[in-house]
């Protein structure tokens, strides 16, 4: 009997070069490029393998900016003032059903708008059309920072991704920490979606226990930090934490 053995597959490398293009309803980076993903709408997939950790994915400028307290009239009336093209583009943004008695204006950009500030330092909410086609996951390989100088968001790989594997953020970074029923329920309420990202349909005991525990070492951190004469190491080496995982948390913790 002869066994079939599947050829290796080439799979598309990134570092080939690739057109970058975007039109209202499709957008094409060399990295990615935009799909129907089953039950959670457009998202973004990898069309090449793989997209190293730390690569910046694109950066955005936010079709525009809104502060706190806005009301539906400021966003129809910053909706309108844009291209026909950019206009069509909003209105096929989603609407949660939480946000559906907000109208299709303020419903939509509610939903879909990021935190950001503007030049002088207040902070905002933008609405970015690109970056609004992430999907969710509680385990993202993406995440999303926000650069003052220049105004734009940027989107940055936070793990290797494979080829075709699906791009996503968190839309909370608060309930990244909290264990699985937590989580949910702050998504539901906040976002207006039963999560069913990966994470969430397998309940991991050892996931839960893992988060609980780095929140509880970034909340020792931050409360150490903000004491002028503490030293961040001391809480470190009380909580016997691995000193590598020490060493990044208290990068991020600096960065953010």
């Amino acid at each position: 009997m002869t066994h079939f053995q599947p050829q290796p597959q080439q799979l598309p490398s990134c570092e080939q070069t690739r057109t970058i293009r975007h039109d209202d309803t499709y957008f094409l980076t060399a990295f990615f490029e935009q799909y129907l993903t089953p039950g959670s709408g457009l998202g973004y997939r990898s069309n090449c393998n793989p997209i190293l950790k730390g690569t910046l994915l694109f950066e955005e400028q936010p079709l525009f900016q809104l502060p706190a307290g806005h009301n539906a009239v400021d966003v129809q009336q910053s909706v309108n003032s844009q291209t026909p093209g950019d206009r069509a583009a909003f209105f096929t943004l989603h609407i949660p059903h939480q946000f559906l008695n907000k109208g299709e204006y303020q419903g939509r950009f509610l939903a879909n708008a990021l935190p950001c500030t503007t030049q002088t330092g207040t902070r905002v909410a933008g609405l970015f059309l690109r970056g609004a086609r992430f999907n969710h996951s509680c385990q993202p390989n993406v995440q999303y920072k926000w650069d003052r100088n220049s105004q734009r968001m940027r989107f940055y790989a936070i793990k290797n991704i494979i080829y075709m594997e699906e791009l996503c953020i968190s839309y909370d970074e608060g309930s990244i920490l909290l264990p699985r029923p937590a989580r949910k329920q702050r998504l539901l309420e906040l976002a207006g979606f039963q999560c069913n990202c990966p994470t969430c349909v397998t309940h991991d005991i050892t996931s839960d226990t893992r988060r609980i525990h780095l929140k509880q070492t970034i909340d020792g951190i931050e409360a150490m930090l903000s004491t002028p004469t503490a030293n961040p190491h001391d809480y470190v080496v009380s909580e016997g934490v691995q000193p590598t995982n020490a060493s990044c948390l208290l990068t991020s913790t600096k960065v953010s």
